[in-house]
């Protein structure tokens, strides 16, 4: 009795899958619909546009939360270690200020980047 070529003959494996510890058992396989197989081809100058605004969104997400922040962490620092009976510094209050402005500008740098990544998408997978 001869199986097919590189097979273990079936006492053997049977026998090695106790040594490993192995279960036999199988799962279930189920093959989706055709329709749920179909593959879209997109070109790869659009892929390569959603994929840089994509990145241009991180960016502009990450800026706008690194510099809120850094608005939120200067207001709470001049908050909490200006004593009592002084004025708040308006230094301080002049950077917030500042930052604060800077996050309103990443937000709508954020927002058309994302804006436009979405457009690609929708431009790449119809409607």
């Amino acid at each position: 009795m001869v199986d097919e070529p590189g097979s273990l003959s079936a006492p053997f494996a049977k026998f090695a899958a106790e040594l490993a510890g192995e279960v036999p058992h199988s799962a279930p396989i189920i093959m989706p619909d055709g329709i749920q197989l179909a593959v879209r081809m997109v070109r790869a100058d659009v892929l390569s546009q959603l994929d840089e605004a994509r990145g241009e969104a991180n960016l502009h997400q990450s800026l706008t939360l690194t510099v809120g922040g850094a608005v939120l962490g200067t207001l709470a620092a001049t908050l909490v270690l200006t004593p009592e009976g002084y004025a708040v510094n308006q230094i301080l209050l002049g950077a917030s200020g500042g930052l604060a402005v800077s996050v309103v500008g990443f937000g709508l740098f954020w927002y058309r980047a994302a804006r436009k990544a979405h457009e690609i998408r929708k431009k790449l997978l119809g409607p």
